[in-house]
């Protein structure tokens, strides 16, 4: 199990990032880390993943799945709006 820094699920997590908090903790070795929402220059990506085989991988989780794109261009998509109490 990787080292997840905080080491538990916060109210901020939206849906999708705690899907993949628990899939990240549950599948990396644990010489791996694994930071939500760490400052970066004042950018705040949802993981920064540090391990000895990838060195260094930032994700952001996005919350939508195809059925919930509306319509989509070359430059944008819309995507339904949902609002998930925790």
């Amino acid at each position: 199990m990787a080292i997840m820094i905080p080491d538990k699920i916060t109210r901020s997590f939206t849906e999708g990032e705690r899907e993949v908090f628990y899939f990240l903790e549950e599948k990396l070795p644990s010489d791996y880390f694994v930071w939500y929402e760490l400052d970066v220059e004042d950018r705040y990506p949802d993981f920064v993943i540090v391990g000895p085989q990838i060195g260094v991988l930032i994700l952001e989780v996005k919350d939508w799945s195809a059925d919930t794109i509306q319509s989509f261009d070359q430059d944008n998509i819309h995507i339904l709006k949902r609002i998930i109490k925790i």
